[in-house]
């Protein structure tokens, strides 16, 4: 009766670990990295056009003449019009901030030193500005026709300057 046993409990466990093994999926994992290359499909510029004047009005209304200007000439260039996009304005400067503070630091010891004196500020001129954005499709998957063909669509984009600040007379 024993060995009867004994066989009994182990054919119960040889079972039950065997229809373990059959309900657990079977995994197969990998690592590993890969590097795909593929030519570029179209090109992409971000430019910001700026406008100067003695006010914030003057300045935006500028500021809309340089992007539409700027648009017809993307157009002209080939752009695509539906990729044509313009941010919204911002008030911006020539400088950096670490310009700016540097000056003020500058400017409050001469105060304090008695060599300078605190004089009224001039009105400064408002500077605004907003990124334009714009796409080209590029009809090559060859390096060397895309290169052909942007090159001289970016010696345009340069020449036509669409980034470039007005100078004002006054200044």
């Amino acid at each position: 009766m024993r060995p009867l046993l004994v066989s009994l409990a182990a054919a119960l466990l040889t079972a039950g670990s065997a229809a373990a093994q059959v309900d657990t999926p079977a995994i197969v994992s990998a690592d590993g990295s890969a590097t795909l290359t593929r030519p570029p499909q179209m090109m992409r510029m971000r430019v910001d056009v700026m406008s100067k004047a003695a006010t914030l009005e003057e300045a935006l209304a500028g500021l809309k003449q340089q992007t539409a200007k700027a648009k017809t000439q993307l157009v002209e260039f080939g752009a695509d019009a539906d990729s044509i996009r313009v941010e919204a304005p911002r008030v911006t400067s020539l400088k950096t901030e670490q310009q700016r503070q540097m000056e003020e630091l500058m400017r409050q010891r001469l105060e304090r030193a008695g060599r300078g004196q605190a004089k009224a500020r001039a009105s400064m001129p408002v500077i605004v500005a907003a990124t334009l954005e714009a796409q080209w499709k590029l009809n090559s998957t060859e390096a060397e026709q895309i290169l052909l063909q942007v090159h001289p669509l970016q010696e345009k984009i340069r020449a036509a300057d669409i980034g470039q600040l007005p100078v004002l007379a006054a200044d």
